[in-house]
């Protein structure tokens, strides 16, 4: 509550109060709200706070690059969209035709981490191991048979490929389909639990998970 500007207010009759979409005002003396504000020098525009909330959703985090220019962007609210490139130096801001692919970080010359979202790919490739993840993240149906065909061809040299859920169930799911779906072609495979144990990890993820 607050003394009014607009009449001789000696009681505090103005309410001040957070609304759905911006600040609500009301005069118990019937004052309008239009002329409380430019009394302060406010316009109506300045009591909506939604707008800023709107551009806050809309501020860009992080991009991630996949095949062809296609590009994943995570925002502040940690929603998602996707982007690829129109030919003519814009973007079609969707990824209609685009075949499924692998987010790859590092150059995989070695052992291949495939864990469950582009961030944690980027972070073990910080810390020295190349990793790969599916283009939606984990749960069920969303590692899709051309991720395995893209591992097979990855995995053509002789090499290890270490899967690294985070201990929920559906990463566990997405992990076994890797396992009995490539392993005819990849000479090692693990599953590796974050949450447990780090002993059996390798040393770049468990630093990973130290921190």
């Amino acid at each position: 509550m607050a003394r009014c500007p607009c009449h001789d207010d000696k009681k505090q009759s103005l309410s001040i109060g957070r609304g759905k979409k911006g600040v609500v005002l009301k005069c118990q003396a019937g004052c309008d709200t239009r002329d409380i504000i430019a009394r302060v020098g406010l316009r109506p525009r300045d009591l909506f706070y939604e707008q800023e909330k709107l551009q806050e959703k809309r501020r860009i985090v992080a991009t991630y690059d996949y095949p062809g220019g296609v590009q994943k962007l995570r925002y502040s609210d940690k929603s998602f969209s996707w982007r690829q490139p129109d030919g003519k130096g814009g973007w079609i801001w969707n990824r209609n035709g685009i075949s499924p692919s692998l987010y790859i970080a590092g150059e995989l010359s070695d052992g291949i981490a495939v864990v469950e979202g582009e961030k944690d790919a980027d972070n073990l490739h910080r810390l020295g191991w190349d990793a790969v993840s599916g283009a939606d993240g984990a749960g069920p149906g969303k590692w899709k048979p051309e991720y395995t065909e893209q591992l097979k061809a990855l995995c053509c040299a002789p090499r290890g490929c270490c899967s690294v859920p985070d201990g929920h169930l559906p990463d566990i799911e997405r992990d076994m389909a890797i396992v009995l779906s490539g392993s005819a072609v990849l000479c090692q495979v693990r599953i590796s639990a974050l949450s447990g144990g780090s002993d059996h990890l390798p040393m770049p993820i468990k630093r990973l998970k130290q921190a």
